[in-house]
């Protein structure tokens, strides 16, 4: 493979570790790269790799055994580092910084002051993290869902299908999607497990949430559906000790999310 880039050896920065960082130089014209162009920062030319038309822009920075790659770009100030990857057609830009393990893909956006890091995954054409937000843990943004403010989206939590989540910290294993609307704890519950059994299993977590027309949805990671759904549903293939349960608990959800 041809290669598209090279480091310049006397255009460098040294880090405030003593890490040494060189910029790089399109050696052919790809995307909107034209052969001679300068570009951001790597620590290794095993940072940015010489296929598909990912590129780092201006005062970026991509080190350590982090990897762009793809149609990906990281611009501005971004820095990706650790062994964070950011690939398909995403974007990190801004000063967002994407360290860890961290996977951006398939289009995701990453800007601002944004912190991807841990093992946490953000994918999906439109998905966004924005402002001062941080993902983090094994928690996940997928599907076109959003992140703004100074949200915290950690543990195992799962932000998906249109979901906007606006200065709230999401925990937990918590499921939050189809078109909800979170603009504080007040905007969504997480509760579980609701018998003994299931508590043994460590399984049937269950999230309440507001959508955007106001109404409340049930999720956990199997499924998602209005709450009136849920509670038809719910009325069969469960002894009566575990629907009272239920139903407590729903009482509870609707005087909260009310």
């Amino acid at each position: 493979m041809n290669k598209k880039f090279e480091l310049l050896k006397d255009d460098y920065i040294i880090d405030l570790v003593g890490r040494t960082l060189y910029r790089i130089r399109a050696l052919k014209d790809f995307a909107n790269v034209k052969k001679g162009d300068i570009g951001g920062f790597v620590e290794k030319e095993k940072n940015l790799s010489h296929a598909g038309d990912c590129w780092i822009y201006r005062d970026a920075k991509v080190y350590n055994n982090a990897r762009v790659s793809d149609n990906a770009k990281v611009c501005d100030r971004a820095k990706i580092y650790g062994n964070a990857i950011v690939r398909g057609h995403s974007y990190v830009t801004d000063e967002a910084q994407v360290f860890g393990s961290a996977i951006i893909d398939d289009g995701a956006f990453v800007k601002n002051s944004a912190i991807i890091c841990d093992h946490a995954k953000v994918n999906g054409e439109e998905s966004l993290i924005c402002n001062r937000s941080k993902v983090c843990d094994y928690a996940q943004v997928i599907d076109s869902a959003g992140i703004y403010g100074t949200s915290l989206i950690r543990g195992n939590a799962v932000i998906y299908d249109n979901a906007a989540v606006f200065n709230t910290t999401v925990e937990g294993n918590a499921r939050i999607g189809k078109c909800a609307s979170i603009k504080g704890n007040r905007y969504y519950i997480h509760i579980g497990p609701l018998s003994l059994v299931h508590m043994l299993q460590q399984s049937h977590f269950l999230t309440f949430y507001k959508t955007r027309n106001n109404n409340i949805m049930v999720s956990d990671d199997k499924f998602c559906y209005p709450l009136d759904d849920f509670l038809r549903g719910i009325k069969n293939g469960n002894d009566k000790d575990i629907l009272r349960e239920y139903k407590k608990a729903i009482r509870f959800v609707k005087k909260i999310l009310k």
